[in-house]
């Protein structure tokens, strides 16, 4: 699509904005790393130009901050990520998880995976699949990093199976070898404690859980974990994606 021209006009309108940072993400995973900044900054310049800055119509400074890692410009990156945190100020949803994970990737390696399992579990409740995809890539590479490989190989396989819905498979070609994930025994649930499996996994809170369910959060701390035992995870982000009521 990058070879069909396009009218100059298309460029000093909101489709142009989209196109321009599409195709900045389409150069970072091809490697060229100086043309994505360029398209990503030019992006982020025209949308502050017209007052359209906004985080819920495309987040550039996420994608600058991977840009600016990779070409070692720590300190642009830094300044990148907190600008995206103070507009995502004490928003919930998509802007800020977007912004949590710009700010894990600036982030002390120790600190990456609580900030990036916060950033996922908001973006799986806004049911943005992609950036969610990008997550669980970031995730995957920091506990690989962090020589936590199991965690990695079962980060990543959720990675895969997110990235290939969203027909963005390249999106994994460097993550670390997932393997074959053993078959969750999903039959050892009871019926409650499968549907509070379920609202888990979809990002709903063991408050909403409760309320959903009508029973006490206590109850649905209790029936987490013993889902996390059979289940042999350690947390919500690592559950099935497809679970199901029987």
């Amino acid at each position: 699509m990058l070879r069909v021209p396009v009218p100059s006009e298309m460029f000093q309108t909101p489709a142009g904005l989209l196109y321009v940072h599409a195709r900045g993400r389409h150069q970072l995973a091809a490697g060229h790393v100086h043309a994505a900044l360029e398209d990503f900054q030019s992006c982020g310049e025209l949308m502050i130009k017209w007052g359209q800055d906004s985080l819920s119509f495309i987040p550039w400074r996420a994608d600058a901050v991977r840009a600016c890692l990779l070409l070692g410009r720590v300190g642009q990156a830094e300044e990148l990520a907190a600008q995206q945190m103070s507009l995502a100020g004490g928003r919930s949803g998509r802007a800020r998880g977007v912004a949590l994970r710009a700010l894990a990737m600036t982030s002390p390696l120790r600190k990456r995976p609580a900030l990036l399992s916060e950033a996922a579990d908001l973006l799986r409740s806004a049911g943005a699949s992609l950036e969610l995809a990008h997550t669980y890539v970031d995730l995957s590479h920091a506990y690989e990093a962090l020589g936590e490989y199991d965690r990695a190989a079962a980060s990543g396989r959720v990675a895969h199976g997110l990235a290939g819905r969203c027909g963005a498979r390249n999106l994994c070609g460097n993550l670390p070898d997932v393997g074959v994930a053993p078959a969750p025994d999903i039959a050892k649930l009871s019926n409650a404690e499968r549907r509070v499996a379920v609202l888990a996994a979809r990002g709903y809170t063991n408050g909403q859980i409760s309320g959903k369910l009508h029973v006490t959060v206590s109850t649905v701390e209790q029936h987490l974990t013993r889902v996390y035992r059979k289940l042999r995870v350690n947390s919500r982000s690592e559950l099935p994606q497809n679970l199901q009521l029987q």
